[in-house]
């Protein structure tokens, strides 16, 4: 009997307990972080330096090529070239490493803009994101969703909407 009764006072409490967290309203906001992104001054002046850096190595890179097909046509062109020489075949072996070069250059320059971008993004998503944690414990919320992938299906009250209490906080015009 003793047993029967503490597990029906246990039972009581665990409802209680349930249905008490259940009743109260968790409080949920949402943002278009994508909206916001393209707000940021900070990223304007990250893509430019982007676009100079990417319009540097492309330069380079033409350049690199333009000197490979140069070698390579020349090669071809000597038709008195002995293919048994040593001068043939040093030519040939300096075009295979121009390729070579080539090739790695492509590769070392395509991580060296995404470190680079990681590297000037960082900064500027830290910033948005302490700007939407400021707005969203200033506003009580327990939850923020991001609005930019249409993960929000139903929304009643547009005053759970951070745009323009973050744009304020992070001192954004339109």
């Amino acid at each position: 009997m003793n047993l029967l009764l503490k597990a029906v006072v246990f039972l009581s409490l665990f409802i209680g307990v349930s249905f008490s967290a259940i009743s109260q309203k968790s409080r949920i906001g949402y943002i278009n972080s994508n909206k916001l992104w393209e707000l940021m001054p900070e990223k304007k002046e990250a893509d430019s330096i982007l676009k100079v850096m990417n319009q540097e190595l492309g330069m380079h890179f033409t350049k690199m090529q333009k000197e490979f097909e140069q070698k390579f046509a020349e090669l071809k062109a000597d038709s008195t070239a002995d293919k048994e020489s040593l001068v043939y075949k040093s030519r040939t072996e300096d075009l295979k490493a121009l390729d070579k070069k080539l090739r790695n250059f492509k590769t070392d320059a395509e991580k060296e803009l995404v470190a680079k971008k990681e590297k000037l993004y960082a900064p500027i998503k830290e910033k948005m994101q302490n700007a939407i944690d400021a707005v969203a414990d200033k506003k009580g919320l327990e939850y923020v969703l991001d609005s930019s992938f249409g993960n929000i299906l139903y929304r009643r009250d547009e005053s759970y909407n951070l745009m323009e209490d973050v744009k304020t906080q992070l001192k954004l015009k339109n």
